[in-house]
């Protein structure tokens, strides 16, 4: 469950495909989104977030692995929608 951008395994059972939103709320680059429609797009900013706060320090890796397999979505709207 962690990603390639935090020292995640490029293998398959690492790997997933993930929803981009639906036809009728495709996603945008902000939020909020309801539940239904929160997927890579989100995520994948968090995962580029926490990838640049491990290489500046001011998360480990450890700490940064915890929040993506953990609740992303909690940090993607408290840092990055901020």
């Amino acid at each position: 469950m962690i990603s390639r951008e935090l020292g995640g395994a490029d293998e398959l059972k690492n790997l997933w495909p993930e929803m981009w939103g639906t036809p009728a709320n495709p996603l945008t680059s902000r939020g909020p989104f309801p539940p239904d429609v929160v997927g890579a797009k989100s995520k994948d900013a968090v995962e580029n977030a926490l990838h640049k706060e491990v290489c500046a320090g001011t998360l480990t890796l450890k700490e940064a692995q915890d929040i993506i397999s953990t609740d992303w979505f909690k940090y993607y709207r408290d840092k990055v929608l901020k």
